[in-house]
């Protein structure tokens, strides 16, 4: 209702208030009639609780700042607090999480003001988002600015009195989650069925048309993160697999024509194909299309080029990485393996370690000290080594999965020419590292698997039984825990898709990857312990087997996503650096 006449309502100022930045009153309204009515339109709430999240992220903002600014100049035991790990990484989970909810918000405003119909969902869950995290926020920025965060005058605390006051303004966080549940939690508009990804519709033709490749011809994946072959057979259907994937331009559509690339290729493809590979379950490759091809591509011979391109688009070659090392994972750049210089070539000794597909791959991109005298990023130099070459000797390694999907790779003097070398001599940081950077847009497609696992999480919900009868999804209490994770979830899709988008723009930050990973990656593991814990509490039939092992694949296999292709605690540590600009340690 729109009141126009102040004569028509009593304010009763709130004494005391909680919130001291504003005045707040009760107003009471004698005769309803005498306003204009609304309508019982749940968008005019959404809005405004809407409004008022806005209100709360733009204070967070600022704290965050404040205390970013305080971290890099207050000096302890000789240098900023910011240099602290433990500061680094509280205020780089703040920073992701505010991110979400800056996200969120703006998108849910551009909803409203151009009417489109996702708008009110949109605008709840970033009322959800916001109210979950920013008194936490609020609360926690406080403590790392210490005594001076403790006084009136810095400031901080008028910050959280104005958070809590908009949840409450906002008729408490329980009427969006309560709103928010009632537009339903397992057919939300990202749903799998029709999903359009980190791309929106502009691609729909082509995402079709992948669809219908996968529909038509796919391997499956058998589980998420298996990907090497039970035996000979299932090996063969897979190479099958990966040349349909090239002879389609499912991959390798961005190649050079020269080397079977599509001349209408866009790199939104690349991305949308990684969708729609989760989507339909099938198996999909990583290293040999990411990394392997894009060095090859950007720093090989043309010898090289011709030798190992074609074989990838066949899938006669299946690649692997030798960079990591027992004593040199995330820190890459420490790593030991030499390559000894022997007549025109070199004598390679070492150990790599956390080599996935090692034990079927035909071909290896490995990283060697060919310098020992250079600093740690110099002196390494890229080869591209057949698999087969004596001197190699490769043991699988079991994962807490119980599959063996990665290895430890022995080199005792393996003989590789200057054929094998990849890139310019001593120049292999830049090599791997460009290769590397090529994956960094297939992160958008995690987007889609975060939704395979809410969709999933909320089937075991309808699912399991408790022993009176009824399911989990019948509980408030199991609504509400969903509608929270909901929240999370579209949160960490805005940072990936703003994330590629910027790619796309060529506006990319370096730490959007470390943000993207971080996002997801722990939120992958929160919502396998939430189906753990609903798992434990609850029993279920034959009919739910199948999805109840694959939670518990999904427990065990989330940490290898943390810890992969870069630590969680390494991520936070970037974050802080590259993008709240911490000092270092």
């Amino acid at each position: 209702m729109l009141l126009d006449d102040p004569a028509q309502w009593t304010v009763r100022p709130v004494v005391a208030p909680f919130d001291v930045s504003r005045s707040i009153g009760e107003v009471s309204v004698p005769d309803l009639d005498a306003g204009i009515a609304l309508g019982s339109d749940p968008s005019v709430g959404a809005v405004a609780g809407l409004l008022l999240a806005a209100d709360t992220v733009g204070g967070l903002e600022r704290a965050l700042d404040v205390t970013v600014a305080y971290a890099a100049q207050r000096i302890a035991f000789g240098k900023p607090i910011g240099a602290f790990q433990a500061v680094q990484h509280r205020l780089a989970d703040h920073a992701v999480s505010l991110r979400a909810m800056s996200l969120l918000v703006d998108a849910a405003a551009d909803a409203f003001a151009s009417g489109r119909p996702e708008a009110l969902r949109l605008g709840l869950l970033a009322e959800v988002a916001v109210s979950d995290h920013a008194l936490h926020l609020a609360h926690d920025v406080v403590q790392l600015t210490g005594g001076i965060g403790f006084t009136w005058e810095y400031g901080l605390h008028f910050v959280e009195r104005r958070a809590q006051a908009n949840n409450a303004l906002g008729a408490n966080p329980r009427r969006a989650l309560t709103s928010l549940i009632g537009l339903g939690l397992g057919d939300a508009d990202s749903s799998l069925d029709g999903a359009e990804g980190a791309t929106g519709d502009s691609f729909a033709a082509y995402r079709r048309e992948v669809r219908d490749i996968i529909s038509q011809s796919a391997h499956p994946m058998r589980e998420e993160g298996v990907r090497v072959p039970v035996d000979d057979a299932e090996e063969a259907a897979i190479r099958t697999w990966l040349a349909e994937m090239y002879d389609h331009g499912v991959l390798g559509g961005g190649w050079p024509t020269q080397w079977g690339g599509s001349s209408d290729h866009h790199p939104m493809h690349d991305l949308v194909a990684m969708e729609e590979l989760i989507v339909g379950g099938a198996y999909r490759p990583l290293d040999q299309v990411m990394l392997a091809s894009h060095a090859v591509l950007t720093h090989g011979t043309e010898a090289q080029k011709a030798e190992l391109l074609p074989a990838i688009r066949s899938g006669r070659h299946v690649w692997c990485q030798l960079f990591s090392e027992p004593d040199a994972g995330s820190d890459l750049a420490s790593l030991r393996t030499k390559a000894v210089a022997d007549g025109d070539g070199w004598l390679v000794s070492g150990q790599k370690t956390w080599s996935t597909d090692a034990q079927w791959a035909d071909m290896g991109v490995l990283l060697a000290r060919t310098d020992p005298e250079a600093q740690r990023h110099a002196g390494i130099t890229a080869f591209v080594i057949p698999m087969d070459l004596p001197g190699i000797e490769i043991r699988p390694i079991r994962e807490i999965t119980g599959h063996a999907e990665f290895c430890e790779v022995f080199l005792n003097e393996v003989r590789v020419g200057p054929e094998h070398v990849l890139g310019d001599l001593n120049d292999g940081w830049r090599v791997v590292t460009a290769g590397l950077a090529s994956e960094r847009a297939f992160v958008g497609a995690n987007a889609i698997q975060l939704q395979r696992l809410f969709d999933d999480l909320v089937a075991l919900a309808v699912g399991l039984r408790y022993e009176d009868g009824t399911a989990p999804i019948d509980q408030p209490e199991v609504r509400i825990d969903l509608a929270r994770l909901l929240a999370r979830v579209e949160g960490v899709k805005a940072i990936v898709r703003d994330a590629v988008q910027r790619i796309f723009d060529d506006e990319e930050h370096p730490s959007d990857g470390p943000v993207a990973k971080l996002a997801y990656t722990e939120l992958d593991v929160a919502l396998t312990e939430a189906a753990l814990a609903m798992i434990a509490t609850a029993s279920y039939g034959d009919e739910l087997g199948d999805l109840v092992a694959r939670w518990h694949h999904n427990f065990m296999w989330g940490r290898a996503l943390t810890i992969s292709g870069g630590a969680s605690e390494i991520m936070r540590g970037l974050i802080a650096r590259q993008l709240l600009g911490l000092p270092r340690a």
